[in-house]
């Protein structure tokens, strides 16, 4: 009345390397078939290969994310400021720089008018204040191109390079967890190669038969079976069913 099938749940099937004798009692958890599993230990092998190789590519993926986020830290936090610190000591310098060579100026001209010094030395000094002030304008438009144009350009090239890495670690993120779902699913074809009773009960062999009633087929150690195929039927002998055949002048006596 109720019986079990024990299927072939190995994709694309196998064959049986053992299998328990035809009318034996058995009990839950025991074994009670054995298919090949050398192909699919062969796909294990190399899918773990394959594996371990999606597994370096997304540390190293995960490490480019992280070192893209640090440049644009270092940058901000370190070479940003420290290029700003530059110019503005450049433009602290230059601007001492005139100011000493406008004092110059003015006591070289004192120093003319006296007649103490020469036209071409007057001229001198006047060279010196104009080449102090072209330092300084250098300077200042350093700095503001530091701040307007040299870090924003800066910026979005880093912020750039965060995207691209994120964008390959999404890739490589769903590539390993492909790698890894395949390797599951290997494993646990692996699993079913070894195929144990899930209740107690006797082991009939679920021996095909044609639509004439003829065996196609024979459960045994040899035999390749297909997926899904039922290799053994367990039939709980505590419930048990009985067909027979009545003649029609017997059937008011039941």
């Amino acid at each position: 009345a109720s019986n079990i099938d024990v299927k072939c749940r190995v994709s694309g099937g196998s064959s049986i390397l053992s299998i328990v004798e035809d009318g034996k009692y058995v009990k839950k958890g025991d074994e009670l078939v054995t298919l090949d599993s050398s192909s699919i230990e062969d796909k294990i092998n190399s899918q773990t290969i394959t594996f371990n190789q999606a597994k370096s590519s997304l540390v190293e993926a995960t490490t480019a994310v992280e070192v893209a986020n640090i440049s644009v830290k270092e940058y901000l936090q370190g070479v940003y400021k420290q290029e700003l610190q530059t110019a503005d000591a450049n433009i602290t310098i230059y601007m001492e720089n005139l100011r000493s060579a406008q004092n110059s100026l003015e006591h070289t001209k004192k120093m003319f008018r006296k007649g103490f010094v020469s036209v071409l030395e007057l001229e001198s000094q006047q060279f010196n204040v104009k080449h102090s002030q072209l330092n300084l304008e250098t300077a200042k438009t350093a700095k503001e191109v530091l701040e307007k144009f040299t870090r924003a350009k800066t910026l979005a090239d880093l912020n750039s390079k965060v995207k691209q890495a994120e964008a390959k670690l999404d890739s490589v993120k769903a590539q390993y967890e492909l790698e890894k779902n395949r390797l599951a699913e290997f494993k646990d074809q692996l699993k079913f190669c070894t195929i144990k009773a899930p209740q107690a009960g006797m082991v009939v062999y679920a021996n095909p038969r044609s639509r004439w009633g003829q065996q196609s087929g024979q459960i045994e150690e040899g035999s390749t079976v297909r997926e899904r195929q039922t290799i053994i039927q367990l039939p709980d002998l505590e419930r048990m069913q009985v067909k027979v055949t009545v003649h029609e002048t017997k059937v008011e006596k039941l």
